[in-house]
């Protein structure tokens, strides 16, 4: 029974072994179990009752752990999900070409872009501030859009100059929107996204 809850993920099923924080997890989990046969077999022939106590604190030990260790895996899977240095340098390098380029007034927040794509993973995060006083233009963004290179899944927010509006725009590896928000203002620049 302790095997089976320290098997456990935090999914209700067992161990997928489809990412790298199941392979990392994987060595740990047949450390543990290695000593705990270990223990059995050293102590099952010499210490009956004595092995019968340990059995029972093991049994414990793995009760009490399962938690923690489902929350270290959480934790271990959000930071691998998190594209590295790397590749958020070449996006931002990628995109800010691309401003220069077709002359949009935009600049990369790369503070708050860094510490948006640490916070929620799984893609890039490129924040982008006007850099005068005019309104968020529709042509504006298709323009970027068309000129985006295949640099994988990306979320594009585009801020006005005073950072009280924005434009929210998340993209799948094929450069199609998959999400956009405010509803009302992706509506009106004709933001579809697919389903």
């Amino acid at each position: 029974m302790g095997f089976i809850l320290v098997l456990s993920s935090g999914r209700g099923g067992l161990v997928q072994f489809d990412n790298a924080a199941s392979v990392v997890f994987l060595p740990i989990l047949l450390i543990m179990i290695g000593g705990y046969v270990s223990i059995f077999i050293l102590l099952r022939h010499r210490y009956s009752s004595l092995f019968k106590v340990v059995n029972i604190i093991v049994f414990l030990i793995f009760l009490l752990s399962t938690p923690t260790i489902q929350i270290i895996q959480a934790k271990m899977e959000h930071n691998l999900a998190i594209p590295s240095q790397e590749i958020q340098k070449h996006v931002f390098s990628e995109i800010d070409q691309i401003i220069e380029e077709i002359r949009i007034p935009y600049k990369i927040d790369i503070n708050t872009s860094e510490n948006d794509t640490e916070e929620y993973g799984q893609r890039v995060y490129v924040v982008l501030v006007r850099t005068n006083n005019g309104d968020i233009q529709k042509e504006e963004i298709n323009k970027l859009l068309d000129k985006l290179p295949d640099i994988g899944a990306l979320s594009l927010s585009f801020h006005n100059h005073n950072n009280d509006y924005v434009i929210g725009l998340n993209l799948d590896k094929e450069k199609r929107i998959t999400q956009c928000t405010p509803y009302d203002i992706c509506k009106e620049f004709d933001f579809k996204k697919i389903n």
